[in-house]
């Protein structure tokens, strides 16, 4: 579905006017700005703490909204705050850390120490593309206290965002939020509003819909969402076909939505797979020359996450990690970084054998296309189609510490089991054998 920032300046004039009934005091507006403004932080934290169970954080990180929301529910004390989230191994496992709150270019609420839950879109990983991390942030401007919703704006993306008061615990709505996740199989929704023909692209990997009416795509409306315990909540309000919404209501069935009382159908993709189909052991089939074939017995195991597979038999010294995308349910074997080599990095490499190009880029590599059959499962591995290149083997390659070619790695230790070869020559198939 679907899974980019600009600094916000707040003035601090923009504190004078702090919105909330709790800050319409008489002898407030008699003291200095500086006093005025501890006041509304004093008074925001009171709210904060008050909660006794906590509050609804949907995190948008992008200031582009791209890669959707995500729920957190945080249940805050004088010092620390206590997470839990739908992105967790575990849903039952929190997180608690430090938060404070400051005057800095307004009223802020900051988590100052790391939070594996809340800095995850802010927390750079090690690769060229990662950076940048998914341009989230963790200081956030207070622009509205009410008593049971706190309007924030994100300090870098400016993405406007609410803490919304729970009544429930944080466990409990976190476990009905996945309970939704696991319906959410859908590629497209269909149906009308207010009479009028609505087609609805739906990209779940990047928490994005896009409503087209009548089959106009340039007019489509598009927003980002979030997944709430009883379908999607929209980043903000929007308006299809005449009737204005924020919100569409999952039925049981994970079958449709209700949207503010018109009706759409769920579109399955073909050829669709659930995470939990593809573990098990397979025949790797792939030809280690144009006259020889060759086959490899490798595993595929789920990581646990839901978008992850590890496969391993291919060598002892390093396994490959394969994507699971919900919105296709489909596995998608990429290049990437499978060891080291004294100061290179080795890297298994998506390759045309025919043309004889070969990348690291990331986005490069095979997916799967399943042949139908339940109870023989056959998938075939053909070219994800995300690049312009024609991927259909991959190759082991080093790299140097700057990204830059070093050649192909063609220690012995390294080869695929059985072959005499550190090359995937013409994949084509995974069949499945237990």
């Amino acid at each position: 579905m679907k899974r980019t920032f600009r600094l916000l300046t707040i003035m601090v004039l923009a504190a004078l006017s702090f919105q909330s009934c709790l800050f319409e005091q008489k002898d407030i507006f008699e003291e200095s700005s500086s006093n005025r403004l501890q006041h509304a932080l004093e008074a925001a934290q009171k709210v904060l703490v008050s909660a006794e169970n906590g509050w609804l954080f949907e995190m948008y990180p992008d200031k582009d909204q791209s890669y959707g929301g995500y729920a957190f529910v945080c249940k805050f004390n004088e010092k620390t705050v206590e997470v839990y989230t739908e992105l967790a191994e575990d849903a039952s496992e929190s997180v608690t850390s430090y938060y404070k709150m400051s005057s800095e270019n307004g009223p802020v609420l900051t988590f100052d120490t790391y939070n594996d839950y809340l800095h995850l879109f802010a927390t750079p990983w090690g690769s060229s593309s990662g950076y940048e991390a998914y341009h989230g942030e963790y200081a956030f401007v207070i622009e509205k206290v009410e008593d049971d919703l706190i309007t924030l704006r994100g300090s870098r993306t400016g993405n406007v965002m609410y803490l919304r008061k729970m009544n429930d615990s944080g466990l409990s709505y976190i476990e009905k939020v996945n309970e939704v996740n696991g319906k959410l199989i859908m590629s497209a929704l269909t149906g009308s509003i207010n009479g009028k023909k609505v087609d609805v692209d739906v990209d779940l990997d990047n928490r994005n819909l896009a409503f087209i009416v009548d089959g106009d795509e340039e007019n489509a409306v598009e927003t980002a969402f979030c997944v709430t315990d009883t379908g999607f909540r929209l980043y903000e309000g929007v308006e299809v076909a005449g009737k204005a919404f924020d919100s569409l209501r999952l039925s049981e069935d994970g079958l449709s939505f209700d949207c503010a009382g018109d009706k759409l159908d769920a579109v399955f993709p073909e050829g669709w797979r659930p995470y939990a189909a593809y573990a098990g052991k397979y025949i790797l089939h792939y030809e280690q020359s144009a006259t020889l074939i060759r086959d490899v017995t490798v595993t595929l195991t789920p990581k646990g996450d839901g978008t992850t597979y590890v496969l391993s038999g291919l060598n002892s010294n390093y396994t490959v990690e394969v994507k699971y995308r919900l919105s296709s349910g489909k596995l998608y074997w990429n290049s990437q970084q499978v060891g080291t080599a004294g100061a290179n990095n080795v890297w298994l490499c998506a390759w045309d054998s025919v043309g004889g190009t070969l990348t690291w880029s990331t986005d490069a590599g095979v997916m799967t296309e399943w042949n139908g059959d339940e109870a023989k499962p056959v998938y075939n591995l053909v070219n994800n189609g995300e690049t312009t290149y024609n991927v259909n083997s991959f190759i082991l390659w080093q790299l140097t510490s700057a990204n830059a070619s070093a050649g192909e790695y063609t220690n012995t230790a390294w080869r695929i089991t059985g072959s005499t070869s550190t090359r995937l020559r013409n994949v084509t198939t995974l069949t499945k054998i237990d």
